[in-house]
């Protein structure tokens, strides 16, 4: 049995009431077509997936690296998103909901309460939600706003998550006053940008988010959740930030990240 067939099917077996056997038979072994519709986002941003290692290492990443036990039904539910064929007139009506927090725009609130998601890869943003809705992430507003009454099933998540993908991402801003970036973005380059991309673009087959043009107080609180355990669902290298870098190289990568 191929790995990627054997990752989804071990995840469905786990959560056997989510839906039909016909239909979790088909989201589980169907991985051509996970395949293809993964490949689809890509294309639609102009990008290749050359090498098919890289989506099958995401799979395996997903099914193997979350310890929480709500984690294998948002993978679970992140997969038949994939799937979807997301519909942007839809996505942009479900949004409105999305708009009262984020901006219309997708911009966010400069306090960190809120982070800017605008032109944020699709695969990211469908991990964020199915997380969220699973309870792997918890956040009352998000928990409340992706819920089963505002997004029923997999389709809709697809078609928000396309839409606010293809925004215009937020313009580059000034460091906060009194941020000290100097000698950050050589700090960013050999520590973060192997993951979030040289410009921290982030890297969409491996499900590693866009930083660049984030807000600093959102970028900080989660690099400051990390070592408390508090994002369960970021990858564990981030808790040892804290013990690489001062504290005023942390403030600086995150002032950094807004001005790129």
């Amino acid at each position: 049995m191929h790995v990627a067939t054997k990752v989804f099917y071990g995840v469905t077996r786990l959560h056997p009431g989510l839906e039909s056997k016909r239909h979790r038979a088909g989201c589980a072994c169907n991985v051509q077509s996970l395949k293809r519709a993964y490949g689809a986002r890509l294309m639609m941003q102009g990008r290749r997936v050359n090498n098919p290692r890289s989506f099958i290492h995401a799979l395996a990443w997903l099914a193997i690296s979350a310890s929480a036990a709500a984690a294998p039904v948002s993978q679970w539910e992140l997969g038949v998103v994939l799937t979807r064929t997301p519909d942007v007139e839809r996505g942009a009506a479900l949004y409105q909901t999305c708009a009262a927090c984020h901006g219309a725009k997708g911009e966010g609130a400069s306090d960190g309460t809120v982070p800017a998601i605008a032109g944020q890869s699709y695969t990211v943003l469908a991990k964020q939600i199915v997380d969220f809705r699973a309870g792997v992430r918890g956040d009352l507003r998000m928990e409340h706003s992706v819920d089963r009454k505002h997004l029923p099933f997999s389709q809709p998540i697809a078609d928000v998550a396309q839409y606010i993908a293809g925004l215009p991402p937020a313009p580059p801003r000034p460091a906060p006053e009194g941020v000290n970036t100097a000698g950050a973005a050589a700090a960013y380059e050999k520590t973060c940008a192997r993951c979030h991309g040289k410009m921290g673009e982030g890297k969409e087959d491996t499900l590693a988010p866009r930083l660049a043009s984030q807000h600093y107080n959102y970028i900080l609180k989660q690099l400051d959740a990390a070592p408390k355990g508090d994002r369960r669902t970021m990858v564990r290298s981030h808790a040892g930030l804290h013990e690489a870098l001062t504290r005023s190289e942390l403030e600086g990568i995150a002032g950094y990240l807004t001005t790129i």
